[in-house]
């Protein structure tokens, strides 16, 4: 929990420019983005680690399919995201100060829950994405990166250039960190529903290619011959 918190609070503190002045929708865009961006992260770094420990082999042979086996495995950073998530949210806002309404409390872990499942999609993608890369980690480790960047975690995507804003809009991140500014402001979920719902599917389409991506690679693999090398 510790972790999460600590860059929940990196976040808020690189979104106030170094003020004491902490704002309420940007204290729950930095909280639930730490546990997204945690979730992809884990998640596409899962992909492509079975390399390293030996194991690919195994499920790239296997005559069953490994559908249920991939599920729970990737089920676990997403539970552990939406948790952590969770908690570093009403921290981070306690922390602010703000006055929230109780009804609003209550809501936030919608707003977790979203941010990380649909974050979780692109994750698929993206350990997708390092299956045909030499170093399998480099996807993972610049999303990791850039997203705080550019999906509105530190600034609102507004602010942003008209090319850079429709960029981002790409990411689901993006669209529930605007969500989560819109219903802290409103106090109203009704404010936030199309944006949440346009991250779901966001993450949908990016989780589909990712399979896609991910089977893609893995049928070249066998292919080659090289499930235990360097590729």
């Amino acid at each position: 929990m510790v972790v999460p918190f600590l860059t929940a609070l990196f976040y808020l503190l690189l979104a106030s420019g170094g003020t004491t002045s902490l704002r309420p929708g940007d204290a729950l865009a930095a909280s639930l983005a730490s546990g997204a961006i945690a979730a992809t992260v884990t998640v596409s770094t899962l992909v492509v680690t079975d390399r390293f420990e030996g194991t690919r082999a195994f499920l790239l042979l296997s005559p069953r399919a490994n559908t249920s086996l991939w599920l729970g495995r990737l089920s676990v950073p997403v539970l552990i995201g939406v948790v952590t998530g969770i908690a570093s949210s009403y921290a981070i806002l306690l922390l602010s100060r703000a006055s929230i309404a109780p009804a609003v409390w209550l809501q936030i872990p919608l707003f977790v829950a979203t941010a990380v499942v649909a974050s979780a999609g692109l994750g698929v993608f993206i350990g997708g994405l390092g299956l045909g890369m030499r170093d399998p980690l480099v996807a993972s480790n610049v999303a990791g990166y850039a997203l705080p960047l550019v999906c509105g975690v530190i600034a609102p995507v507004t602010l942003f250039p008209a090319p850079l804003e429709a960029l981002a809009g790409v990411l689901p991140l993006t669209h529930v960190t605007t969500a989560a500014r819109s219903f802290i402001e409103s106090g109203s979920l009704a404010a936030a529903g199309s944006e949440m719902l346009t991250a779901i599917v966001v993450g949908a389409a990016w989780g589909l290619v990712g399979v896609v991506t991910w089977k893609w690679h893995e049928r070249r693999i066998v292919r080659e011959g090289a499930s235990e090398q360097v590729l």
